[in-house]
């Protein structure tokens, strides 16, 4: 995920983002106050450059725009019979970030009731900025900018891509990283 602070997501929702293959995107429409669930799996593979290092490590991933409960949690391969017998759903508990252990995998949910672009990533920036992240589009058809707030974002926009494009050089980058 590489984010274009010129060019926000929320500005531009009617966007096709599988076109956009540095962007991790997922959309969800689904009725309002519905629980989404989510497998968050990791496996142990090795890189696909072998001058790489690769180390297996576990990622505390962390849901903008929700807290979520926690249904299911283990450090073995996902696998959807085994994960069937571990999910609770009564009364799980509930978190804003939860560590996926290496090589396993977290099932978490949360109430689709906060329409809006939101982020997913690991808590640990250099992996957010390896690619642990993804945005997800909640509600689509729901999400309301008021004009006033409309104009404020817009010319945040500009004034951001003016100062950018000013300060923003090849031997100099601003951003060297994914931008969350």
């Amino acid at each position: 995920m590489w984010l274009n602070m010129s060019r926000p997501t929320v500005s531009h929702l009617d966007t096709d983002w599988s076109k956009l293959p540095h962007l991790a995107v997922v959309t969800s429409d689904p009725a309002a106050n519905s629980w989404i669930e989510m497998v968050i799996s990791l496996k142990d593979l090795p890189p696909a450059n072998p001058r790489k290092i690769f180390i297996a490590a576990a990622h505390p991933i962390h849901l903008h725009g929700h807290d979520f409960a926690l249904l299911a949690q283990s450090n073995k391969t996902y696998s959807k019979e085994e994960a069937d017998k571990l999910i609770k759903r009564d009364n799980p508990p509930r978190r804003d970030v939860a560590l996926v252990p290496s090589g396993g995998y977290i099932i978490i949910a949360f109430k689709a009731d906060n329409p809006g672009v939101w982020l997913m990533h690991c808590h640990i920036a250099f992996h957010a900025s390896s690619g642990l992240a993804l945005q997800i589009i909640e509600n689509n058809s729901s999400i309301r900018i008021p004009p006033q707030n409309k104009k404020v974002l817009d010319d945040t926009c500009t004034i951001w891509k003016e100062w950018f494009a000013k300060h923003d050089s090849p031997a100099h980058p601003l951003q060297d990283d994914s931008g969350i």
